[in-house]
């Protein structure tokens, strides 16, 4: 498949079926500087591909070229990618401190991105397309899943001490997050 002049890492992998076609979606994280149409935000992105099924060539109604790269000034990783009502759900986690509308709570945190099919941002999901959640210390999210209810499920690790309800019995606790529609 290729990337481009740096680290480019497919984590998650989805499948979908629109419009009677069927897709691909990659996703992972990407420090290249020379990807087609879409600038690094700073240090390792989020990236997305969305493949024809059919194919393997990319989607160019997805962003314009087909990949998507988001980020911020820290580091972003995408580790779960899922296709709901026509709908995408990029989730992973962000150390940045400067995503548009959202508030670094210390160390890393996990991040969910909702979009639409052309791969831009559902702005009716949270404030802007994008939530952030976590504590005071290391959180990564590592999976998610959705249920037929709409309901979002995701699974990670937590070190943050200030998490409701969430005790820290160690360094390191599972943490398990329900996100209602």
């Amino acid at each position: 498949m290729g990337g481009g002049n740096g680290e480019d890492c497919c984590y998650c992998i989805n499948l979908s079926e629109e419009s009677g076609s069927k897709k691909l979606y990659l996703a992972g994280l990407s420090d290249s500087i020379d990807i087609t149409g879409d600038t690094n935000g700073g240090g390792e992105d989020m990236i997305v591909l969305k493949l024809n099924a059919d194919d393997g060539s990319t989607d160019s109604t997805f962003s314009g070229n087909g990949i998507l790269l988001f980020g911020g000034n820290g580091d972003e990783k995408a580790t779960s990618i899922i296709t709901y009502d026509n709908k995408i759900y990029l989730m992973g986690y962000s150390d940045s401190d400067d995503i548009a509308g959202e508030v670094d709570k210390g160390g890393r945190d996990f991040i969910i991105l909702r979009l639409n099919p052309d791969g831009t941002l559902d702005t009716s999901f949270h404030r802007n397309g994008i939530l952030t959640l976590g504590g005071d210390s290391e959180d990564t999210l590592n999976n998610a899943v959705i249920g037929s209810d709409g309901v979002l499920y995701l699974v990670g690790v937590t070190a943050s001490t200030d998490i409701p309800g969430q005790p820290i019995n160690g360094f390191n606790d599972f943490l398990l997050i329900a996100i209602k529609p």
